[in-house]
């Protein structure tokens, strides 16, 4: 099919360096296309996020031809990266791939010809390739039908496809919420019936296709819908279903932890999920804090208020306040801490006394409750001057 899609891969930042790539291949006379996800989402008018070329070149001949910005990162696989100032592109040769033996990676692959590659992808939406000099779109595997119909299916039959690499079966729910295509029915009731093999995945590769699976659409909330539909909550988080607020993404969640804090609002045994995904300890703790906070809140709503306001210095409770504030707008306690908050956030005051001031009055334990009793005041009164601050705490002392 000629059709000229360069002027939308233009748009992307590594379209320099890829453009070169694919010439300098195709003037030593190597066959060299643009492929995969890049050249379906050129297809549809979709931003794409990587510019990858196969070639019929060799690895060796490759790193030739790019000698000092190369990187073999796959070069068993066939695949090698090419730099130039911080923008990658990866080069791959047209392979065939050997038997997969462990639900990921081949044993082994053997270099083939254009047809063979296109045949051992993964979608059929997945495996075209984009010839920029003769401006044709290059199809083996009926990918062009299947984006106009909107739909997702197997390269080949289905359960061959996903037993090769499990991940593809999450793969296939995120593209099918990132591009708003439906899944061919063979295909969906192949990887729904292989959920039970997904305990084989890291940790790490199921978290990665949990976070695009929100990250690149506009309406996250059907995503918690449709993942719902599928059973893939029992897959990420052990649920069977989530209770989530669909006003938590009135706006979209673009963070990782906003996003974790909105999904596991009311899941009580969202420590043992936490653990599971391998999040960085930061990452861990701060959703803990959240998460525990919230489950306690008609207990601190309760406290005294510079209890109250020392935690809007937080920002554990602050974005606990702005959830809240999302579900319960109504709620005069949770507005006027919010506003706090908001304040604290712009401008966090400082400690009007140190321990310096109080050593002469203050020991131990009792000179870190006196100075933590005096900033809650501080919060309340306050107060610009320390002399205020110490001659209220002296009379507390008496």
């Amino acid at each position: 099919m000629e059709k000229d899609l360069t002027p939308f891969l233009k748009g992307g930042e590594s379209y320099n360096l890829a453009n070169e790539i694919i010439q300098t291949l195709i003037l030593r006379g190597y066959k060299s296309y643009f492929a995969g996800g890049c050249v379906r989402d050129a297809i549809i008018g979709k931003s794409y996020h990587d510019l990858d070329i196969v070639t019929e070149a060799l690895p060796e001949q490759i790193e030739k031809l790019f000698f000092g910005r190369t990187i073999p990162v796959g070069k068993k696989f066939g695949i090698i990266i090419v730099h130039q100032k911080g923008i990658n592109v990866e080069v791959a040769t047209f392979r065939k791939d050997g038997n997969y033996i462990d639900g990921r990676r081949p044993d082994h692959i053997d270099y083939g010809n254009e047809s063979e590659d296109a045949r051992r992808r993964d979608f059929t939406i997945n495996a075209l390739f984009y010839d920029p000099i003769r401006h044709q779109i290059i199809d083996h595997v009926g990918g062009l039908k299947d984006i106009e119909r909107k739909v997702i299916q197997t390269v080949g039959k289905p359960e061959i496809r996903f037993q090769e690499d499990y991940l593809r079966v999450l793969r296939l729910f995120r593209l099918a919420e990132n591009l708003h295509f439906s899944i061919e029915p063979k295909t969906l009731s192949s990887a729904q019936n292989l959920f039970y093999q997904l305990d084989k995945l890291s940790s790490e590769r199921k978290r990665d296709e949990l976070f695009k699976s929100f990250f690149r659409v506009k309406n996250q909330y059907q995503v918690v819908l449709n993942y719902q539909k599928y059973g893939l909550w029992k897959v990420y988080f052990n649920q069977t279903e989530l209770f989530v607020p669909e006003v938590f993404f009135i706006h979209p969640c673009n963070e990782e932890i906003s996003l974790l804090c909105s999904l596991l609002w009311n899941i009580d045994d969202y420590k043992k999920v936490l653990k599971s995904l391998k999040l960085s300890s930061k990452q861990e703790t701060f959703i803990t804090k959240v998460l525990k906070m919230k489950s306690q809140i008609h207990k601190i709503l309760e406290n005294e208020e510079g209890e109250k306001r020392f935690l809007c210095l937080t920002k554990e409770f602050r974005l606990l306040m702005k959830m809240m504030m999302t579900i319960d707008p109504g709620n005069l306690e949770v507005a006027r801490l919010w506003s706090w908050c908001q304040v604290y956030d712009k401008n966090p005051p400082k400690p009007l006394l140190a321990g310096s001031d109080l050593v002469d009055f203050f020991q131990g334990k009792e000179l870190g409750f006196a100075l933590d009793l005096v900033f809650k005041e501080q919060l309340i009164q306050n107060w610009r001057e320390k002399e205020l601050a110490l001659s209220w705490l002296l009379k507390q002392k008496k």
